[in-house]
């Protein structure tokens, strides 16, 4: 049998305690760790509890969104446009003084660049 993903075994958790009393839940806890004891996956159990909370808001609606900026947005700046994307969003902001100038945003499926360096690097393709 191949062994699964951090992810898969994540949303098997997820899916095994959604609606669970906090009894019922440490039971099938306790039973999905030694499944992974089971199929030497232990050591990734870090990555899977990763996986789990990243799933878990997904299936909360909530967008995982990164914002890059040449330069440091305000809190606002940043919050207003993850708003245009998601109603819930967990964002990160970064820097990245390579950009020149604009942003870059990536969602879970989707990346807007409007930055500097990638209109300038259009303009090289197209001349």
């Amino acid at each position: 049998m191949p062994k699964l993903l951090p992810r898969q075994y994540a949303k098997i958790l997820y899916e095994s305690t959604a609606g669970l009393s906090e009894k019922d839940m440490n039971a099938v806890v306790h039973a999905f760790v030694k499944i992974l004891k089971t199929h030497q996956m232990l050591s990734k159990a870090e990555r899977i509890i990763a996986e789990y909370e990243t799933y878990a808001k997904e299936q909360r609606g909530v967008e995982r969104v990164e914002i890059t900026s040449a330069r440091e947005l305000s809190p606002g700046d940043a919050e207003s446009i993850a708003a245009h994307i998601a109603h819930e969003t967990d964002l990160s902001v970064k820097i990245d003084p390579k950009l020149i100038g604009g942003v870059v945003i990536r969602t879970r499926n989707t990346v807007f660049d409007g930055s500097v360096r990638a209109q300038l690097e259009k303009l090289r393709q197209q001349l």
